[in-house]
């Protein structure tokens, strides 16, 4: 890999992560002003259970679909190479 494209990948890498976690301060402050209090614990509870506990799921999916399509086409899809291979997703034609 040549230097710009290193260069490249460093500064596209600190652009997500800062803008993670603006996204993460923005959205924690909001759900915490527009809640009532008495009610913050199950709220945060509830985002949780909801942004972790889909983690096993995806997981136990990528082993479904590595084990049936293959691990090449499992991460082609992660990478959005697999869409041609999807029914539902069609291009117009030339």
């Amino acid at each position: 890999m040549d230097r710009d494209r290193q260069d490249h990948l460093v500064l596209q890498f600190a652009g997500l992560t800062f803008t993670v976690v603006v996204y993460n301060i923005a959205q924690l402050s909001y759900r915490q002003m527009i809640c009532p209090p008495h009610l913050l614990g199950r709220m945060n509870a509830a985002m949780r259970w909801i942004v972790w506990g889909t983690l096993p799921l995806g997981g136990l999916l990528g082993g479904v679909f590595g084990s049936v399509l293959g691990i090449r086409d499992d991460l082609g899809g992660s990478r959005g190479e697999g869409r041609e291979r999807l029914s539902f997703v069609r291009r117009p034609g030339p």
